[in-house]
């Protein structure tokens, strides 16, 4: 790939944008980072976002204990997204505020809340509310409203609740303190047993529930079904956000839509305005619209519905014919969505819908619509932009009725079934996504079977680098801090979609704040990348950097759950074998104490049985059980005399049949160690022969295990090659005549070829 310096474009007109949130958890951030992506694409301009998992953090989190915040670097950034409501519930407003000092000399547009001096963009929660309340007076007569409130101190939570109470107003309703819950988290699923209580007990009065969070309002809806109380012929509700399964047929439930995306949109637009230096509101407030379901009272498919979602102040005797005026018709619709993916569609479904007017044949504006929803059905984003292209039309059927003096009712069952068509398409929509979560929720049970039962580190990189790309990932960067020092990483595992791969601890290190080495971004074109946190207990580690693609919004984070997971345990593993070792070598020494004159044997016999065994490709496990076992393979000495080891001279009979214990004697003090390997039984056979000549056991060919196998090999070179108390050194090249004329007699042939291979190709020594 193209080397670069830094993550800055390598064109001069292509700005870099970064966006510093929460981890996708939850319906908000994952749509409020969709909007900011789209439009980062749509504008052509690279986009960087920073998930801090503000999920795993704590109020008393300081600041310089979130290492993916160092990773920001000012000189490489043209602008600076901030998602600052979200991250003020953790960090704190002195938080947010030391970010923005930290890169004082980027321009700095933040998300849902008011920082002084920085432009910040909100959702409009007052009127969202205000209209949702009004909704149920208005249409529904309700009159005892209760209000179930979010986090205290939160400022989105008060414009709703501020909303609420206008409503009550609006309509000379006396705000009672009783049917206002106390505060509670958004995420909260048991607060409303207690509350509910007065409810369902008849102490409190209501015939309607606000709730300022849909799983507030969806947790209150599973409390009053329990109970035997039906919604909405009972008791209606209404909640805030149109969270996904506010639209899932058990609920239906009305609701404010949270504009994330839109924010998100209008975030990237704003960002750039103040990176050319334009001129920029310092608050600007986006609409939240009411969705309405049928958990408030209404009817699903009626059609006046449309006009409960939303009205166009436009001056409609300007626009006849509709398709002539299209081009200013779908500019409405785009600023109203902040998308020009109406533009495709609007100018075929008003052509029809004229046609319509002209003949009232229902197929012909039917079929147009299905025609538009085959178009649209790529996101629930894409479905309300249809949504809003027919509550237009149906204004101007309204407007047209008014003009003419008369009805046109052969088009409100029309409009029904058009309603009902974009109500399936959401249905649809619903349905492949969740189909879309299976896959991917199996391949992520998949990806955890392979990387969990390995230690190790390379095998479970290489199934990352496998399974990471079956998530539709085309480039994925993983890299560890070197040292406690988060200015300066090393990468372990990186792929891209030109099938070039990286693996393995022994890579350069380089400057964490290029994210990658060298700037490996793909070739053409503006990226998108997402830079997750390794984060283990109280440890950050490192990070990975993501394709940033469009997927569910566990996904990335699932991931690097699973990574940083994997790494925890093998490195815990790593030190525990490191600690292993040093026993095992201190168990080894107790040997050459007492024969100075083998003293480095088991050490040689270990690195050269282990250099083997990797020339054989043998998976990691069994390599380490060769090094341990090897390294000690003679502690059954310890149960010979001294004497006997150290004789100057050749052993007699009986003197050489005490040393042939000693495979037996260290089995006997090795068996009971919980060791992760063999090691017992490898040092119990290292003695055996391919032919069944060996002792204690007298085993021949599979019957002896291949560790076994190897340390024989290793043992008869490194003796032969050494001078021993009875013998001076025979040299390396009488040890390799050896076992090359027993290869297939004493010992395993394919260990003495990869044997010689190294000693005769590839220069190994044995060390001094």
């Amino acid at each position: 790939m193209e080397e670069i310096n830094n993550v800055k474009s390598r064109k001069k007109d292509r700005p870099t944008i970064g966006f510093i949130s929460d981890a996708f958890m939850g319906d908000y951030t994952y749509s409020l980072w969709q909007g900011v992506s789209d439009a980062a694409r749509k504008a052509d301009v690279n986009l960087v976002t920073f998930s801090l998992k503000t999920y795993i953090l704590t109020p008393k989190t300081s600041l310089p204990e979130i290492r993916l915040l160092k990773l920001i670097s000012q000189e490489k950034y043209d602008g600076m997204i901030l998602c600052g409501g979200v991250i003020s519930l953790f960090l704190g407003l002195d938080g947010l505020r030391a970010i923005l000092e930290r890169n004082s000399r980027l321009p700095f547009v933040n998300i849902g809340l008011i920082i002084d001096g920085v432009p910040s963009i909100l959702a409009d929660n007052y009127s969202g509310m205000f209209n949702a309340v009004d909704h149920l007076i208005t249409k529904h007569n309700h009159k005892r409203i209760c209000y179930i409130r979010g986090p205290e101190n939160h400022t989105e939570e008060r414009e709703r609740f501020e909303g609420y109470k206008a409503a009550l107003k609006k309509h000379n309703l006396e705000l009672d303190d009783e049917l206002v819950s106390p505060h509670f988290d958004w995420s909260s699923d048991g607060f409303c047993i207690d509350f509910s209580r007065g409810i369902l007990g008849g102490t409190l009065s209501c015939d309607a529930i606000a709730a300022a969070n849909d799983n507030m309002a969806i947790s209150f809806y599973d409390t009053l079904q329990s109970a035997g109380i039906a919604v909405p012929n009972d008791l209606a509700i209404i909640g805030f956000d149109d969270l996904k399964n506010a639209g899932y047929h058990k609920y239906l439930l009305t609701t404010a839509k949270n504009p994330s995306y839109a924010i998100g949109c209008q975030a990237v637009e704003s960002v750039l305005k103040r990176i050319k230096g334009e001129p920029l509101a310092d608050v600007i407030r986006m609409p939240s619209n009411v969705i309405i379901r049928n958990s408030c009272g209404c009817s699903l498919f009626d059609v006046t519905h449309f006009l409960e979602k939303k009205t166009f102040d436009i001056p409609w005797e300007k626009y006849t014919p509709l398709k002539s005026y299209s081009r200013e018709i779908t500019g409405i619709i785009n600023k109203e969505d902040n998308t020009d993916s109406a533009a495709r569609h609007l100018g075929v479904l008003l052509g029809a819908f004229e046609k319509q007017l002209a003949n009232e044949v229902s197929g012909v504006f039917l079929q147009s619509v299905d025609d538009l929803l085959t178009g649209l059905l790529k996101s629930e984003e894409n479905i309300r932009i249809g949504e809003n292209i027919l509550v237009l039309l149906w204004q101007y059927v309204k407007y047209l009725e008014k003009k003419q003096n008369k009805g046109l009712p052969f088009f409100e069952k029309i409009f029904t079934n058009a309603w009902k068509m974009f109500e399936d398409s959401l249905s649809r929509l619903d349905r492949d996504r969740k189909n879309r979560v299976i896959d991917h929720s199996r391949l992520l049970c998949w990806t955890n079977w392979d990387v969990y039962p390995t230690f190790d580190l390379d095998e479970m990189l290489r199934v990352l680098t496998k399974r990471i790309p079956q998530f539709g990932i085309r480039f994925c960067y993983l890299s560890l801090f070197a040292g406690t020092d988060p200015s300066r990483a090393r990468i372990i595992m990186g792929f891209d979609n030109k099938g070039k791969t990286v693996i393995g601890m022994d890579n350069p290190e380089f400057d964490s704040a290029d994210l990658v080495p060298g700037g490996k971004w793909p070739e053409k074109g503006a990226f998108s990348v997402l830079v997750e946190s390794l984060h283990v207990q109280d440890e950050q580690p490192g990070y990975i950097v993501f394709d940033a693609v469009d997927l569910e919004d566990f996904i990335f984070m699932n991931l690097t759950l699973q990574v940083s997971a994997s790494l925890k345990a093998i490195f815990s593993i790593r030190k525990l074998r490191y600690v292993m070792g040093n026993v095992v070598e201190a168990m080894g020494l107790t040997v050459e104490t007492r024969d100075p004159y083998t003293a480095g044997h088991q050490r040689r016999v270990s690195d050269l049985a282990r250099t083997i065994a990797g020339r054989m490709n043998l998976d990691y496990e069994k390599t380490e059980g060769i090094r341990m076992a090897a390294s000690i393979h003679d502690i059954g000495k310890i149960a010979v005399p001294t004497e006997i080891l150290i004789k100057p001279s050749r052993l007699t009979d009986v003197e050489f049949s005490i040393i042939k214990v000693h495979p037996q004697a260290g089995y006997d003090i090795l068996k009971n160690v919980d060791f992760p390997w063999p090691v017992a039984q490898i040092v119990y056979q290292h003695h055996e022969k391919i032919n069944g000549s060996g002792y204690p056991l007298g085993l021949s060919g599979d019957e002896i295990l291949i560790e076994s196998r190897i340390v024989t090999v290793a043992d008869v070179i490194e003796a032969m090659s050494s001078h021993r108390p009875y013998r001076p050194t025979l040299g390396i090249d009488a040890a390799l005549e050896e076992i090359e004329k027993n290869k297939n007699i004493l010992y395993d042939p394919d260990v003495v070829e990869v044997c010689l291979d190294l000693f005769r190709n590839r220069g190994y020594t044995l060390k001094s």
